[in-house]
């Protein structure tokens, strides 16, 4: 469940970050870049998850923290750049809306890089035992 989540939220999210008509891209584009740099810190981590949304021996705290990756996510802008964007225009003519695009155009020719960052998530999901040991106890 982990695996699949995660791949659509962030194949979702490198879209926009690679779709040159969104305004803020590159603001986000860089808040993503920061936050793969400095990171959080393990005790604002613990308190965040634990205290504040309360998952603490709950599935949720081992899948939720993964959800979005910068590395992979910033793997998928790639791909999506080297897109030509008149595919996007082209469908947009034709009266298609943008999750429509995404859904039926972008995510079908995305097939490749798609199977590769779900292995990545797959594997990652599967070799964490470091969120179990935080927030598992019962």
């Amino acid at each position: 469940m982990g695996t699949v989540l995660a791949v659509i939220i962030t194949a979702m999210f490198a879209y926009v970050l690679a779709h040159p008509k969104v305004k803020y891209r590159n603001t986000l584009a860089f808040l993503t870049y920061l936050a793969m740099v400095l990171g959080g810190g393990l005790v604002g981590f613990y308190i965040m998850v634990s205290n504040w949304l309360h998952l603490k021996d709950s599935l949720w705290a081992l899948i939720l923290p993964y959800l979005l990756n910068p590395f992979y996510a910033f793997i998928l802008v790639a791909f999506y750049k080297s897109l030509p964007y008149e595919i996007n225009e082209a469908a947009t003519i034709d009266g298609a809306g943008d999750i429509r695009l995404f859904y039926k155009i972008i995510l079908p020719i995305s097939t490749p890089v798609i199977a590769t960052v779900s292995l990545f998530y797959a594997i990652q999901f599967w070799n964490d035992w470091y969120l179990s040991l935080l927030f598992i106890d019962d």
